[in-house]
């Protein structure tokens, strides 16, 4: 083809451009919920956990990160039990031989 014969009509030219689909797969989700109320502490004192969780909803819940949260609680030191703070033995191990009795310090 020489210069005179350029093309006036653009629909016999090949395309410019293509499009194709691709990705089709889902893509992964994931939510977080609103966190719960914290947990009870491990420990009375001398430091213990507290836990809380929340929910997670999606396609995807290996992406839900963090689900559990901790903290450190009741870091005070525990005090001497005194007479009055302890609570009643528990029955006996044994009924012969010799057994063993608990009790805990409840303050």
């Amino acid at each position: 083809r020489g210069p005179q014969d350029t093309v006036t009509d653009k629909s016999k030219c090949p395309p410019s451009k293509e499009e194709r689909d691709c990705n089709m797969a889902k893509c992964q989700t994931c939510k977080l919920g609103p966190w719960n109320k914290w947990g009870p502490c491990s420990q009375a004192c001398n430091g213990g956990i507290q836990k809380r969780t929340r929910t997670a909803t999606g396609t995807d819940l290996t992406k839900c990160v963090p689900t559990l949260d901790s903290r450190i609680c009741n870091i005070g030191p525990c005090q001497g039990c005194t007479a009055g703070n302890w609570a009643k033995w528990t029955p006996c191990t044994k009924t012969c031989d010799g057994g063993t009795q608990q009790r805990t310090c409840t303050g």
